[in-house]
């Protein structure tokens, strides 16, 4: 039978080198070994065969064997008749995110994608890994061992899916609904350990129970990197990796936003590795995999990133309330929500979400920010529309019930028909607005239907009210006020400011960016400037016709006159109490 067994050994870690083997047995002819270039769960092309080096292939007896790399991310190799051969090759690793390799003296975190080569046309074939590392390190991975220690994967995919973080580890081991779970960190933290736990149980608990009551697997690990500066998350079939700055575990307000990450990447134990689009497993690891769902997908996840720990008694309602409005504002300071439809976003993830620059906002939207949003106005839709006896909740049950395993995942084509399935009507009308249209959404009409009013608001204002704008954002830059983005319908870009200039001085006073943003606080609407400012190095000037300023944020907050049936609606949809006024 046709097996690869690969040998990670890492002897120098301070050099940020990982020595991998494949050793293939039970083939013959030529083989093609191919390095994925993406990673599941992070849709971006990264070309992981860049770290690849010093590719050598022998027998077992040390003898050579021929070899050629054919492209980018592919070796092909002639057996000779050797029914069994090494695969060699050095992999640098100092990229410290969830979807990279990173090693060093203390640990060595192994993202599969970006550490094993796959036998083309073999991805159901079984394999097993087995590492070689410092003294005193300790391995975690969802991978079972074997009976001679060897870590077991039942195809490529299972392998990929798979994250190994070894080194030096603490671990904390907890139940949740009869099964067991652990926390292993790498690094210090300020974390609360008891809060941590409590709060984690009650966010398994309450998803398990929104998905109808069972875990779908025997244990389930959260890896959390911890150090200065880091963020992130990434989701697998049966654990996680989460990426968090060390010091920004606690206070209160700390550990709910870390609680959020916690909750979005569990979801994704359903809501991506179970419940998917067709496209998204068994996975073609040499391109792009477009789907047009990651509005739901990720969108949805951020979703009920928010309701789940509201549910579990974890978020305060203060929390959510200002996380939903830095949502619309965001939301609404991107032009590209008129160019790009959320549908669209998700198919291009590939090239626009991951490859930003400075006209990103002008041209597109992101699927998590938006597709947050769109779910809930469709929650409210299908609330709405069946007298409150159906939720968007009912809905990602049945995607769970009809394309989760054994299952092969749904199609775009089956979206529609199973939200009216639902609901009792068709959402043609909403998904052909909201998602493959350009609609504004109707989200001031959504929250009041909650009993809540959404309202822009400044944050602070100069000595002639509300100000005015450039329509720009600005960074400090030497002293200087470094464009960084111009709204594409905004006065500086009528008048021909650009992306890099740097403006130096404004009605011929020298200006830094502070001083750029303070005193367009007392400007107003209509007022024309002049600009002096830098563009590779020439002086130029501009005269430019301010606008208004936009809003600094927008806030949620409940309706003095809110009513008792929209009280009630706020507190189904969030299982707590409707607040009486807005705590500060």
């Amino acid at each position: 039978m046709a097996m690869t067994h690969y040998t990670i050994a890492i002897d120098r870690p301070s050099t940020h080198m990982m020595n991998v083997r494949a050793t293939l047995s039970g083939r013959r002819g030529l083989l093609r070994l191919a390095m994925p270039v993406w990673t599941p769960g992070s849709y971006m092309v990264r070309e992981y065969s860049q770290f690849v080096q010093d590719v050598k292939v022998s027998a077992p007896d040390g003898t050579p064997v021929s070899w050629y790399q054919e492209d980018k991310r592919t070796w092909v190799v002639d057996t000779s008749g050797q029914e069994r051969i090494h695969f060699d090759y050095r992999l640098y690793a100092n990229q410290l995110t969830v979807r990279t390799n990173h090693v060093d003296d203390t640990h060595a975190f192994i993202c599969g994608a970006a550490t094993f080569v796959e036998v083309e046309g073999e991805k159901e074939s079984p394999s097993t890994v087995s590492l070689e590392m410092p003294e005193g390190w300790e391995v975690t991975t969802p991978l079972l061992q074997n009976e001679d220690g060897q870590y077991q994967a039942n195809d490529f995919d299972h392998l990929v899916d798979s994250p190994i973080e070894v080194g030096i580890q603490r671990t904390i081991h907890f139940e949740a609904l009869g099964k067991p779970h652990r926390y292993v960190f790498w690094g210090e933290g300020n974390w609360n350990e008891e809060a941590l736990i409590r709060d984690t149980i009650a966010v398994v608990e309450e998803t398990a129970r929104h998905y109808g009551g069972e875990l779908p697997y025997e244990e389930y690990i959260f890896i959390v990197h911890s150090a200065k500066g880091i963020r992130g998350g990434l989701e697998h079939l049966n654990s996680t990796v989460l990426a968090w700055d060390c010091l920004s575990f606690w206070p209160l307000s700390n550990h709910e936003e870390f609680m959020r990450l916690v909750a979005h990447e569990f979801y994704h134990t359903w809501n991506v590795k179970r419940t998917r689009a067709r496209i998204l497993g068994p996975f073609d690891y040499s391109k792009e995999n477009h789907t047009k769902m990651l509005w739901l997908h990720e969108g949805g996840t951020v979703y009920y990133e928010g309701l789940i720990p509201m549910r579990s008694g974890i978020l305060r309602t203060t929390s959510w309330l200002k996380e939903m409005g830095k949502s619309v504002h965001t939301l609404r300071s991107w032009p590209g929500r008129k160019h790009l439809s959320v549908g669209a976003s998700s198919f291009n993830a590939w090239t626009k979400l991951y490859r930003r620059n400075e006209h990103s906002q002008n041209s597109m939207i992101s699927y998590y920010l938006k597709g947050e949003l769109v779910c809930f106005c469709l929650d409210k839709w299908i609330r709405e529309t069946t007298d409150e006896e159906k939720t968007l909740d009912d809905v990602m049950r049945l995607f769970f019930e009809r394309s989760g395993p054994p299952n092969a995942g749904f199609l775009d084509e089956d979206v529609a028909p199973w939200i009216e399935e639902v609901a009792g009507a068709s959402p043609d009308a909403f998904l052909a607005a909201y998602v493959d249209g350009l609609e504004p959404l109707p989200l001031e009409e959504t929250f009041s239907w909650y009993g809540l009013d959404l309202k822009g608001k400044h944050d602070d204002l100069g000595e002639h009210g509300e100000g005015a704008s450039l329509g720009i954002k600005s960074s400090a830059s030497a002293g200087r006020a470094r464009v960084t983005f111009v709204h594409e319908e905004g006065p500086a870009s009528a008048a021909g400011l650009q992306a890099f200039d740097e403006i130096i001085a404004m009605d011929g006073l020298k200006v830094s960016n502070t001083d750029l943003v303070e005193r367009l606080k007392d400007c107003t609407p209509g007022q024309v400037v002049e600009l002096a400012f830098f563009r590779r190095d020439r002086l130029r000037h501009l005269s430019i016709e301010l606008g208004p300023r936009p809003f600094d944020s927008y806030e949620v907050r409940p309706k003095d006159d809110a009513t008792a049936q929209e009280k009630q609606r706020f507190e189904k949809l969030l299982g707590v109490s409707f607040p009486d006024e807005a705590e500060g």
